[in-house]
């Protein structure tokens, strides 16, 4: 299992972004402040990138509001290489101690007759 580097998500804040987004949000943005998906994509230059606006409860929100990466300094593109490896080596240690739990030195010694 390896991640691949060239992947646009990992080099393009708008990429990283919109990856972001459709982890958290599959069926499209939903205000994290009231649960509404009567929400407004905010554009322009007076509006920073990825700001959305709830029509509902008129609060501004990011795909990063209320996560760990919410006012960091780290850019978008290097949350999401890190959660994809630390994602991929969840699953390495997963399938290893399973492995280990079957046929490693625990398995051979729960068949152990005593």
């Amino acid at each position: 299992m390896s991640v691949n580097l060239t992947s646009p998500i990992f080099h393009d804040i708008n990429a990283a972004r919109a990856h972001l987004e459709a982890q958290r949000w599959p069926n499209g943005p939903v205000c994290v402040h009231c649960g509404s998906q009567n929400v407004t994509r905010l554009q322009g230059k007076s509006h920073r990138t990825g700001l959305i606006h709830c029509n509902d409860c008129e609060l501004p929100f990011t795909v990063t509001l209320g996560s760990v990466m919410e006012r960091s300094k780290i850019p978008l593109t290097k949350w999401v290489l890190g959660l994809q490896m630390k994602r991929r080596s969840a699953l390495v240690a997963l399938a290893t101690a399973f492995t280990l739990t079957l046929s490693g030195p625990v398995f051979a010694q729960a068949k152990k007759p005593s």
